[in-house]
């Protein structure tokens, strides 16, 4: 699995600001995420064991954490409530012709919406996709529903776990959350960490596709009318999510081998694999790519889309300096009250922060 990303640790924060703006320049077709610690993975919240304890908390219970099926139809039932009262109270949100319906029953929902996910091995079933079946029950077209891309986008700003992930198009932006969540690990007693910056080419995401022609992303990026967030715009938000639907145009040709692939890794759950770390789609989607050239003896590989940038925690320093010299700080990506109130409480902590790598350094 070395082979998903291009690693590009550097040790100075002067060469690492000359890389990310080398690539900054060479094309607009970059996105961006800033991590705290170079030991996580591009996991979306619904994943991430954070998000589960949130389920727990809104559920009471374990029913919607055991398995992947039970956290998609926690994510659609989340989705539905978020939806149903935002429509209560007149909040601008999406409009979702598969809700509309079933706003007068949650009972009915959760009837609706538990046929999406079959089992815990094959919830090819999705609210993310709009199915076309015959009347065999054969699936004719998979098509994105926007509808419910727009409203996940919402909810998830405002604390839904969901399967998406954020990016921005602004490398600093990226850079100021990496090390905004870098001085709450040195805070809680991680001094020694790397901060990390990933950097996506967009272009891929339409090398990516499936082998069997279908034409159908894997990866999915959701550009948003942003329903009045001044943070999302502020900050250039795009999301990303993998697709279900794409998994289920290959698995039929492809299930052994992507099985072997997953087992590798000891996951238990093929689509738990897939979904939860988008490094798990692009090696899936690598090695098919590469197995369908080998069979018409062209031994080509599919460069990967992603770059993983480091650097040590002792250069944040300069990094706090770059920041607040282009006024990328919280007043800037989050524009209201409540941003300019984290931005006076966060100056104590970074100087905590900061006064520990000192230390540290001697």
């Amino acid at each position: 699995m070395n082979n998903i990303f291009k690693l590009v640790p550097h040790k100075t924060f002067d060469s690492f600001l000359n890389a990310v703006s080398n690539i900054s320049h060479s094309t607009k077709r970059i996105i961006w995420r800033g991590e705290g610690l170079d030991e996580w993975h591009l996991t979306p919240t619904l994943f991430r064991n954070n998000g589960k304890k949130a389920l727990l908390d809104i559920f009471g219970n374990e029913k919607y954490v055991n398995g992947i099926a039970d956290l998609l139809n926690a994510e659609a039932l989340l989705l539905f409530d978020f939806y149903k009262e935002c429509k209560k109270i007149g909040l601008g949100i999406p409009y979702v012709e598969m809700f509309e319906g079933l706003l007068d029953s949650r009972e009915a929902f959760v009837q609706y919406s538990s046929g999406y996910y079959l089992d815990n091995q094959s919830p090819y079933y999705d609210i993310f996709n709009k199915i076309e079946v015959d009347q065999h029950g054969n699936i004719l077209s998979i098509k994105r529903n926007n509808s419910i891309e727009e409203l996940a986008t919402v909810a998830q700003h405002n604390g839904i776990p969901t399967r998406l992930i954020d990016w921005t198009y602004d490398m600093n932006a990226a850079l100021y959350f990496a090390a905004n969540e870098a001085i709450k690990q040195i805070n809680n007693g991680r001094i020694d960490g790397n901060i990390t910056i990933w950097a996506f080419d967009t272009l891929y995401s339409d090398l990516y596709l499936s082998p069997s022609k279908s034409k159908m992303e894997f990866l999915r990026l959701v550009n948003t009318s942003h329903y009045n967030n001044r943070r999302q715009q502020s900050q250039s938000g795009v999301l990303m999510y993998t697709n279900l639907g794409y998994l289920r145009t290959i698995m039929a040709d492809y299930e052994n081998f992507i099985e072997k692939i997953y087992r590798e890794d000891k996951s238990l759950n093929c689509l738990y694999f897939f979904l939860s770390q988008i490094e798990n789609g692009i090696l899936i989607c690598k090695k098919i790519y590469e197995k369908e050239h080998a069979r018409e003896g062209n031994k080509d590989t599919l460069h990967s889309p992603l770059r993983k940038i480091t650097l040590p925690y002792s250069e944040l320093p300069k990094v706090i300096n770059y920041l607040e010299a282009v006024h990328a700080n919280g007043t800037r990506y989050f524009p209201d009250y409540e941003g300019v109130y984290e931005y006076i409480v966060s100056k104590p902590k970074i100087n905590f922060a900061l006064e520990s790598i000192q230390k540290r350094g001697g």
